[in-house]
């Protein structure tokens, strides 16, 4: 059985890939085999598949960035029968992305494939919508004004959005508003970028207007961590010898490439170091040990004076 999932939409793509490989799982929870490809290797493919069970376990196999090589069409009807006639095995084809221009193959799997979707960006009352459904599956009851600016904040990226609504979830409709703000990841990373060029002055002066205009400091501190992780992602995946494409790809994050200008900024050890620290302050606002703006001030001057 042969399947194709493509578009825009990495969140929900993988989403779906994932509840498919769920819902197979409970229909052979001891026996379905599970494989995944991150590039086209025709020769284990096949290997695989032509490997015989003596007992027929389903098998799920799912490969990714196939659609735009040139020997794929050509691959998969050769080997018909078991991509496609074989409803033992469930073979995924995943690309991300927008398409590359082959006519040829996509009419083909158009033909052949027992399932097709495309996953595009989402946006006006379609985002609305799944904000709401995110929010109803989290067991979430947010205003609507508070979701409303949680879709504006999110700039259609679903990753974020996810994260906001699960954020909004856990902490209520008391601490709802203070969460988001519009404008703030746009500031937050000035505020790194600063960090990381030692100018303290302007870091400190950013996280400053965030207090002037009303955001509580759990929310700059939440901000702070999020992007944190960010960075150590978009370092790490570098670090592998990934490129811009791909690393957006495998972190989700919409710009790598002002990411990695800003990783650069910071060892691997300075941000592990920072992450530790905001985690720690973060606790603290939370259970009310520490209060207001000057720890997190305090933190960015010891940091940055540790990192000159």
């Amino acid at each position: 059985m042969l399947i194709f999932f493509y578009g825009t939409d990495s969140f929900r793509i993988r989403k779906k890939l994932k509840a498919l490989k769920e819902r197979y799982k409970e229909i052979a929870p001891v026996s379905l085999q599970v494989r995944e490809w991150e590039e086209p290797d025709f020769s284990s493919v096949q290997q695989e598949l032509e490997t015989q069970s003596l007992f027929r376990e389903k098998r799920f196999f799912v490969l990714r960035n196939w659609y735009g090589h040139s020997g794929c069409e050509e691959f998969l009807a050769t080997h018909r029968k078991l991509f496609i006639e074989d409803e033992n095995n469930i073979v995924v084809l995943v690309q991300e992305g927008e398409l590359s221009v082959n006519p040829s193959l996509f009419a083909f799997l158009s033909e052949s494939c027992a399932l097709m979707r495309e996953f595009s960006q989402l946006s006006g009352k379609e985002l609305q919508d799944w904000a709401a459904k995110t929010a109803a599956g989290y067991k979430a009851s947010l205003p609507s004004s508070v979701l409303d600016r949680a879709v504006a904040a999110s700039c259609g990226d679903l990753w974020r959005l996810d994260q906001d609504i699960k954020k909004l979830a856990a902490y209520g409709k008391q601490g709802a508003a203070e969460l988001i703000h519009t404008d703030a990841s746009i500031s937050i990373f000035q505020t790194l970028n600063a960090w990381g060029r030692k100018d303290t002055a302007t870091a400190l002066a950013h996280v400053r207007v965030h207090e002037q205009q009303g955001d509580s400091p759990l929310f700059v501190s939440s901000m702070l961590i999020s992007h944190i992780r960010s960075l150590l992602s978009v370092q790490d995946l570098q670090e592998r010898g990934y490129d811009t494409a791909r690393i957006a790809k495998e972190s989700g994050v919409r710009f790598p490439a002002k990411l990695l200008a800003v990783a650069r900024l910071f060892t691997r050890q300075e941000l592990l170091s920072a992450f530790s620290s905001l985690w720690r302050i973060e606790r603290a606002l939370k259970s009310g040990r520490i209060q207001g703006f000057f720890p997190l001030e305090f933190f960015i001057a010891q940091h940055a004076k540790r990192a000159s």
